[in-house]
């Protein structure tokens, strides 16, 4: 990052024409099972050791030493494998490829918004999740298009898992999307309130 102050607009313009960049090229691995073995050809944070990170109650192991490329990992467990494993009538152990995906799907955003002749707000949006948008809206904790779905999955998976989590436990489950264009106070109060919509058994 460089950064130039002038006096003027055409001194700045000029100085920028100045600068010369020199890069260093940094060894790199571009296969993942290379990347993930544990003396990998390249560890891309030698200094990770150092790092220090907030473990989350969906995420509580964030680095394992082991595996130095490793950030995060998470282990999923539902019902009994071992057991499962001895009633199978077929087991079926292979290798599954499939193409890159992205964690959090972002769809093609649009939104309409009007008021009616009676003051009422209405907005209609192509999102899955309009329950959500609805409470978010009623606290003012929407954001942009690119932040708001994944604060409204979050909030989704997270009541799906714990349908009596406390705020605290909002705060951690949120804590992993770096967009924020409001803050968190909003956005924990409409997370708050979709719980407790929920628990008497209404929709949110």
């Amino acid at each position: 990052i460089i950064l130039v102050a002038a006096e003027t607009a055409d001194i700045a313009e000029e100085a920028v024409e100045l600068v010369k960049i020199e890069y260093e090229e940094l060894p790199a691995v571009f296969d993942v099972e290379e990347a993930m073995k544990k003396d990998p050809p390249v560890i891309i944070h030698p200094e990770r050791s150092s790092y220090t990170y907030e473990p989350s109650p969906r995420y509580p192991q964030m680095l394992d030493p082991a595996i130095p490329n490793l950030q995060t990992m998470a282990v999923l467990r539902t019902g009994d494998v071992e057991r499962g494993f001895k009633e199978a009538d077929l087991i079926v152990e292979n290798r599954y490829d499939c193409q890159s995906v992205q964690h959090c799907p972002i769809e093609t955003h649009i939104a309409d918004a009007w008021v009616e002749i009676d003051g009422t707000l209405t907005v209609r949006i192509s999102h899955q999740g309009y329950f959500f948008v609805r409470r978010d809206l009623d606290h003012f904790a929407v954001q942009c298009g690119f932040c708001t779905p994944g604060m409204i999955l979050t909030a989704k998976a997270l009541l799906d898992e714990n349908p009596n989590a406390t705020e605290e436990d909002i705060k951690h489950s949120l804590h992993g999307n770096l967009c924020r264009c409001t803050g968190y106070v909003k956005i924990v109060e409409a997370i708050l309130a979709a719980k407790e919509s929920m628990l008497k058994g209404g929709r949110v």
